[in-house]
């Protein structure tokens, strides 16, 4: 069974090579989240998640999906992409990432 892409960013499109049959894209971290926390169950389905921080101006910013993550203290199944150009959210959300012993993807 081929597992789900979850693609977070409110302007980079899902890049061609994924395949977009398979990808989920969220442009909000707030939408994701509402989203996320109905489906918890089925975190097992998803192959990793692509996170952009910065979500336009007034908008939650993408580390946030990590800090309502690290919340559940649950094992979390999936890899983590961070693909946001931000270079101090980057590390903000790769220490979230290493503190909770959860894989990243590069």
């Amino acid at each position: 069974m081929k597992k789900y892409i979850i693609w977070l960013d409110d302007m980079r499109p899902i890049p061609e090579e994924i395949d977009h049959s398979k990808c989920v894209w969220y442009i909000t971290a707030e939408g994701m989240i509402k989203d996320f926390s109905q489906i918890i169950k089925y975190f097992n389905e998803i192959d990793y998640i692509s996170l952009d921080n910065d979500l336009g101006t007034g908008n939650m910013e993408g580390y946030k999906v990590l800090d309502w993550l690290e919340s559940l203290q649950i094992d979390i199944p999936f890899g983590i992409h961070i693909h946001t150009a931000n270079p101090v959210a980057r590390e903000r959300m790769r220490a979230i990432i290493q503190r909770n012993g959860w894989k990243e993807i590069y």
